[in-house]
């Protein structure tokens, strides 16, 4: 009785040992990231500050950035395409984002609405191979 015991607790150390084991190990952080954050604040005007976190790695090239929010059939984006749009030195970036309704649509309200992020880059000493990173969240404004 007391052999399977022991038996029966050596095995749960190892399946504890190697289900930490990999778990534990160190992960190579993605080389671009965007991460929306949830405090959205709707303006006045009816637009809304989308706030974000973004974050690239040399020797990535950032080049695009896209925020977009859609409340019902009101969508509105921002597009910026412009080489460095965020820093690619390894370190997260609070940056903001102001987003207003399309031409001829309503204007943004309270409620709910989907915020969609997108982070282009590219890797000019691997011949430029593009690497996108998104990110979506639902959220009430």
């Amino acid at each position: 009785m007391r052999r399977r015991r022991v038996s029966v607790s050596l095995a749960v150390v190892i399946t504890m040992l190697v289900g930490i084991g990999p778990a534990a190990s160190a992960r190579t952080p993605e080389p671009l990231s965007i991460r929306i954050v949830k405090g959205q604040v709707r303006l006045d005007a009816g637009s809304v500050v989308v706030p974000f976190n973004a974050r690239c790695r040399s020797p990535l090239q950032s080049f695009e950035l896209d925020i977009s929010v859609l409340q019902g059939t009101t969508f509105g984006s921002t597009v910026i395409i412009q080489p460095g749009v965020v820093p690619c030195d390894g370190r997260w970036h609070r940056m903001a984002s102001r987003v207003g309704a399309e031409v001829g649509g309503t204007s943004f309200l309270s409620g709910s609405a989907v915020v969609d992020a997108f982070l282009g880059g590219n890797d000019p000493s691997q011949g430029g191979g593009d690497q996108e990173a998104t990110d979506s969240v639902n959220v009430t404004l």
